[in-house]
């Protein structure tokens, strides 16, 4: 489908490719496309439908919507009554807004502390700009900027330093007209922020009764992506380095519940009064101490553990800006988070290992052991 959101008797169009998941089955010369609303909670009806012919696996074409009641739909692709794909749209009366907000930054990420520059424009669909436009914005802290005579105008963002436990996140510029237009006029764009230039990461394991915490610290920059080198979701995107001989702060803190007593309830099957309890988490100080990172930005941190206990490992350096950087991890002797008064059991078939997911084809028998 070409959008989301149509009139109740617009034309939609759409493309598709239908494939045989295996080579012996055969593929159909035609499929329904159909468009169909549900009624109740499993009943749908069909209000249009047709036939469409495959050329080499793909189908397309275009389907006029019959001024449907506004509500939310399906069009489903089917073969022989079985449904190939199914995608849901909204039906919805509005008018097209008399122009469009866009909004272009000066670069993809920022690290905060730093600024960067947003190019606002107010212009009509064909392209003519729209003068003395007043607009509402948010991005951290609201505000309102008026464009030009060439219906622009520019808006800077300087993001501050929050202490959280991931480097990166995502904001979001958002435009909107403060006086009443025909349709909704909004736009804005996303934005990357680099809350500090260093970041933590760590993984754990307890053997025996040691716990031990291997350490890896790494320099963090903006230049890659904004040089469109790497994409902001790659991995390493932000990564340009070890961050060698920086000391890193570790406390590590067991974790225990408290059964507190929460009042009564009635018991419909033993026909009697329980109590009822909540169970609150309590963590409890087990020691901490403080490593310095090698010419490979790595450390490691051991201490005395309990293999039956579970614990959560803090540490805290602080960045190249002068600013904190926090992570957290979990660490547990035991495989799985569980009360360990209830037993536990799994379903294994013939097709599965020792830690293999057994798979199987449909309509195949399953033998138990």
């Amino acid at each position: 489908m070409d959008r989301g959101l149509y009139q109740p008797d617009d034309t939609i169009c759409y493309w598709g490719l239908v494939k045989p998941r295996e080579q012996e089955n055969t593929l159909p010369e035609r499929i329904t496309v159909s468009i169909t609303k549900w009624e109740g909670w499993q009943d749908s009806i069909t209000l249009k439908s047709e036939q469409v012919t495959l050329d080499s696996f793909t189908f397309s074409g275009r389907i006029q919507l019959p001024n449907l009641v506004p509500g939310y739909y399906t069009m489903v692709v089917a073969s022989q009554g079985e449904t190939i794909v199914q995608q849901g749209f909204e039906v919805q009366r509005y008018e097209k807004p008399a122009y469009r907000l866009k909004a272009e930054p000066d670069r993809k990420a920022v690290l905060a502390g730093k600024t960067m520059k947003f190019t606002v424009s107010a212009v009509c669909f064909e392209d003519t700009p729209v003068p003395n436009v007043l607009l509402n914005y948010s991005l951290d802290q609201a505000g309102q900027i008026t464009t030009d005579s060439k219906g622009q105008a520019e808006l800077t963002f300087t993001p501050k330093y929050s202490r959280q436990f991931y480097s990166v996140s995502h904001r979001y510029l958002y435009l909107h007209t403060s006086m009443p237009e025909c349709g909704e006029i909004s736009g804005g764009t996303p934005v990357i922020v680099l809350n500090n230039d260093m970041e933590i990461e760590t993984k754990g394991e307890i053997v025996s009764d040691t716990g031990e915490v291997e350490i890896q610290l790494k320099k963090l920059s903006v230049d890659k992506v904004n040089r469109g080198e790497k994409e902001a979701w790659e991995k390493d995107a932000f990564v340009s380095g070890p961050a060698a001989h920086r000391s890193v702060r570790v406390s590590v803190l067991r974790r225990e519940w408290d059964k507190i007593n929460d009042g009564e309830y009635y018991d419909f099957i033993n026909k009697r009064v329980e109590q009822r309890f909540r169970y609150e988490e309590r963590r409890v100080p087990v020691t901490e101490g403080q490593v310095t990172t090698d010419n490979n930005g790595k450390a490691v941190f051991k201490f005395g553990a309990d293999p039956k206990a579970s614990y959560f490992v803090e540490l805290k350096s602080y960045d190249y800006k002068g600013d904190e950087v926090v992570r957290e991890m979990y660490l547990s002797g035991n495989s799985f988070f569980r009360d360990e008064e209830y037993p536990w059991y799994y379903l294994s078939g013939d097709k599965a290992g020792a830690y293999d997911t057994a798979k199987y084809a449909p309509g195949e028998r399953v033998k138990l052991r």
